[in-house]
């Protein structure tokens, strides 16, 4: 069964990680024989990331305030005869279609749980709880991105006695990527920093995403080892406190901070890493989510320090390099583990499972089910 399928997103994708899911699966789903347009915000990264796809439509709406573009975002996806809208992300700005056309299919896509953020203000999280519950009765189908929301969702639809069809999807990797990473490798190897084993990290500077613990963890390994360096990428609320403590501490010389990134070098800087961190800590939030950086990094067959916690104790199995969340000393010593394995290393998960065209072929199938249920009806 093809499909027309519209993904409804929010920001810029150099501002939002929810559009991911957009931008992955569009090609793949295209591939398959689907028609597929993306709903999104005019902006220079956007527009970049739409020249690189081929038989994709656009929906352009300008960036405004909350009721504007969500009223841009509903008149735009109105206008046209899609069979399914997706909405990717769950936020006020992307609260704006209800179909009441039963053929159509109203996804909402769940990649996280905001109303246990415990750093965000009560008030907002009070108003996303209030939201996670309108939208199980607002959209027909759900997406989520973790074992542990289709677990919840399931629980709460169960408590409304209220059916919605519910799917377990996390994020991916681009076969793109994977082709970059082996350009580079049989280009320059590790030529970035020679004579030294590389630490990566790529993501958002907050504290509540183990920023600290990094560097705490890497202060304490470089009392025992001087082989390796540690590259961070991103930027966040933290970014300034994290290079002073970097100045502070004399860790100028072993730890890179170069801010946001582009793909192009994102890949580079992934080809030439020993390990891979992706900090996480003990929260309902944290068991929530799922890490995107996660299957870009399961790409590399390089080891991967984290927590045995939500999809990245999931994903990975017997093959992570886990340690104590909230545990910096537990960390150094994940870290002098996964720096001291042969190079000849390979993980047992079979990275192909969680690739873009993979989540799309699952998703399509899905699709297929709920369509010819509501066709019965």
């Amino acid at each position: 069964m093809n499909h027309n399928i519209c993904f409804v997103t929010n920001a810029s994708f150099d501002r939002h990680a929810t559009i991911k899911r957009a931008f992955g699966m569009c090609g793949p789903l295209t591939d398959l024989g689907h028609k597929v347009t993306i709903c999104l915000e005019d902006s220079a990264a956007n527009r970049e990331m739409m020249a690189q796809l081929g038989g994709v439509s656009a929906l352009w709406f300008r960036r405004g305030s909350l009721i504007d573009e969500r009223n841009q975002k509903t008149r735009l996806v109105r206008a046209k005869m899609f069979d399914v809208i997706h909405v990717c992300g769950l936020g006020y700005r992307n609260a704006l279609y209800r179909a009441n056309d039963s053929r159509i299919v109203t996804v909402m896509d769940h990649v996280e749980l905001e109303s246990a953020l415990t750093n965000a203000p009560l008030t907002r999280r009070m108003a996303q709880y209030l939201l996670e519950w309108w939208s199980l009765k607002h959209y027909s189908a759900h997406v989520v991105a973790s074992d542990y929301l289709r677990t919840l969702w399931e629980r709460r639809t169960a408590s409304l006695r209220i059916h919605r069809e519910v799917l377990y999807l996390p994020f991916a990797y681009e076969e793109r990527l994977k082709e970059d990473l082996a350009f580079h490798r049989s280009r320059d190897g590790q030529a970035m920093f020679p004579g030294k084993r590389l630490l990566f990290y790529m993501g958002g500077f907050h504290k509540a995403y183990g920023c600290y613990d990094m560097l705490e963890a890497i202060l304490r390994l470089r009392g025992t080892r001087k082989d390796f360096v540690a590259v961070l990428c991103g930027r966040g609320p933290e970014f300034t406190a994290v290079q002073e403590f970097v100045a502070r501490h004399g860790l100028s010389d072993i730890v890179k901070t170069p801010g946001f990134v582009p793909q192009a070098e994102l890949s580079r800087y992934l080809s030439a890493a020993s390990v891979m961190i992706s900090p996480l800590q003990d929260t309902v939030a944290d068991r929530a989510r799922c890490p995107s950086k996660l299957y870009e990094y399961m790409i590399t067959d390089r080891p991967i320090v984290t927590c045995r916690i939500g999809e990245n104790g999931r994903a990975l199995g017997s093959s992570g390099f886990f340690y104590r969340p909230s545990d910096s000393d537990s960390l150094a010593t994940a870290l002098g583990k996964a720096l001291s394995v042969d190079e000849a290393w390979r993980p047992s998960y079979r990275v192909e499972e969680h690739s873009w065209m993979a989540r799309s072929r699952r998703y399509a199938a899905w699709l297929d089910g709920i369509r010819a249920r509501s066709s019965e009806v």
